[in-house]
């Protein structure tokens, strides 16, 4: 199913009111899909863009996470960083932090989802990315329906938020540093979609009363409200016509063109301040 035609359904199937329940497993689901840490980072590939290590976790410090909480969540951050680094031909960075999600996989007891000679496999085939991106998908996919027949689901909602913000990490650390206005603005778009996802992500995350999980959601309401200011359409997930202004809310609309949303130095900072704020408090081992 097309990213477009599931965000199209997710919108249909929540304005229905279906239970709510059924209503966070279409939320996973939809959120699953549209956010790709591979694909995110062969476009960042594709601009021509080094590749930086220093944005990334360290896979080496997962013994320090004591909490299936905080686990669930660097579960996902492995993932993309796993990704940003196969897509940019870093074997041994790839390797470490496909260590790091097998073994954070297998400390939730999820090991047996993550097959990791199939991932090397897909990941020295640099003709066709989408395979990669299938899998990456698929393994999250299964580990999510796993997690919620253990009546877990609380951390296949943690593990989807670690990759997200892991992947809009990653995205703002290069919007800030890019010079060139074309390739900047094709990122800011990219930065400012992210508002539907977080939503998604928020409500997802909504039944849960554990401390931790309040918390996380507290510091992304506070992101959530920087993004507030720009109003996105849902077709606007894939990409948008144009970026229009009007009582404050500037709206993305359209189906697909070069236009682009812009956003100022002064919001961009903003923004990528609060998600390095949210990412280091996930990453920390205390």
């Amino acid at each position: 199913m097309k990213k477009n035609t599931l965000m199209g359904a997710f919108l249909i199937a929540f304005t229905m009111g279906i239970t709510p329940l059924k209503a966070q497993e279409d939320i996973l689901k939809t959120v699953i899909d549209i956010v790709s840490p591979v694909e995110i980072s062969d476009l960042i590939k594709k601009q021509g863009i080094k590749y930086d290590k220093t944005m990334l976790s360290n896979p080496t410090v997962l013994a320090g996470y004591k909490s299936d909480y905080k686990r669930a969540l660097n579960l996902g951050v492995y993932s993309t960083d796993m990704g940003y680094s196969t897509i940019n031909e870093q074997s041994k960075d790839a390797l470490g932090f496909l260590t790091g999600v097998k073994k954070t996989a297998e400390a939730l007891k999820v090991g047996q989802f993550i097959d990791t000679q199939r991932m090397m496999l897909l990941a020295s085939n640099k003709k066709d990315i989408n395979k990669l991106l299938e899998e990456t998908t698929s393994t999250f996919e299964n580990i999510s329906d796993y997690l919620d027949k253990q009546k877990k689901p609380s951390l296949a909602a943690l593990m989807i938020t670690g990759g997200w913000l892991e992947t809009f990490h990653i995205t703002c650390q290069v919007a800030e540093k890019q010079t060139d206005k074309t390739v900047k603005s094709e990122l800011n778009t990219k930065i400012i979609t992210q508002k539907i996802i977080l939503e998604k992500i928020l409500d997802a995350l909504k039944p849960y009363t554990d401390k931790d999980i309040i918390k996380l959601r507290t510091d992304l309401s506070g992101l959530s409200k920087l993004l507030e200011k720009y109003k996105i359409e849902s077709e606007a997930i894939n990409g948008s016509d144009e970026a229009k202004e009007e009582n404050g809310l500037i709206t993305a609309t359209g189906n697909n063109s070069s236009k682009d949303i812009e956003i100022s130095n002064e919001d961009l900072k903003k923004i990528s301040q609060s998600v390095s704020s949210i990412r280091s408090s996930v990453v920390s081992v205390k």
